[in-house]
């Protein structure tokens, strides 16, 4: 069998291929010369970043207290369980984000030892999928503009039980949030574009939100530029995530 072509060995057997995967492995057997070998050393390449991926998320998710046995009989047992594994796991083969791997593999966790949590390990996984890190430096940006002296509060699984979080952090900036304009200052390496077209991410997550101010309090003037804040919930997700990367 030619190389490329067929099943190949390790994850490339359980993790649907890509559109571009698919081409090139199409394509690899008429591939001749230096651009054969460069595609054989891309390959294996990939392969091991996978692989040490796929580590990190796996060493997360067994921790302490999980071993292998009880997650495949957790798995085999609850359905959701099953999905939200293989959800983390492909979303933990196809980011960069270290942090955001360990993070994915606690979610896990918590679920093979109380479904109770099952609900909320949803909607972590959802809001991490589109997470990379622009997203997150934009999102701990913000927060430090909002509350320069905040540390994280949240070690635990329990964010909906915070709810008086919000009224420890009211106290300054936060109260109308940051401009736009401002967080392109701070984030100078960035262009505007870009930023503007982070922004709508964190919004869609519900880990940021948009306040518009005006002039007027009756709403005859137009209004200025939006301002944003850190939402409840992003700001449990950041906590969460400072966790995970300290594990």
């Amino acid at each position: 069998m030619p190389e490329g072509d067929g099943e190949l060995d390790g994850l490339d057997t359980v993790r649907p291929r890509r559109p571009l995967e698919l081409f090139l492995l199409r394509l690899s057997p008429g591939i001749e010369g230096p651009l054969a070998e460069l595609w054989r050393d891309l390959s294996e390449e990939r392969k091991a970043r996978e692989i040490e991926r796929a580590g990190t998320f796996l060493d997360s998710v067994q921790g302490d207290e999980a071993t292998l046995e009880p997650m495949v009989r957790r798995m085999l047992e609850n359905e959701r369980v099953a999905d939200l594994f293989e959800g983390a796991m492909d979303t933990a083969l196809r980011t960069s984000l270290e942090k955001k791997r360990r993070a994915l593999g606690r979610v896990v966790r918590t679920t093979l030892l109380d479904d109770a949590r099952l609900d909320e390990a949803e909607l972590l996984l959802r809001a991490l999928g589109p997470l990379e890190q622009p997203h997150v430096h934009l999102l701990e940006t913000l927060r430090s503009l909002l509350t320069p002296a905040a540390e994280p509060r949240i070690s635990t699984w329990r964010p909906l039980a915070r709810l008086s979080s919000r009224r420890r952090v009211r106290g300054t900036s936060q109260v109308t949030g940051i401009a736009t304009s401002r967080l392109c200052a701070e984030l100078s390496s960035y262009s505007e574009p870009l930023l503007r077209s982070l922004l709508p991410v964190l919004v869609a997550q519900a880990l940021i939100e948009e306040r518009q101010v005006g002039d007027d309090a009756h709403g005859r003037d137009p209004p200025l530029e939006p301002k944003w804040l850190v939402s409840d919930f992003g700001l449990w997700v950041l906590d969460y995530l400072k966790a995970s990367d300290q594990t």
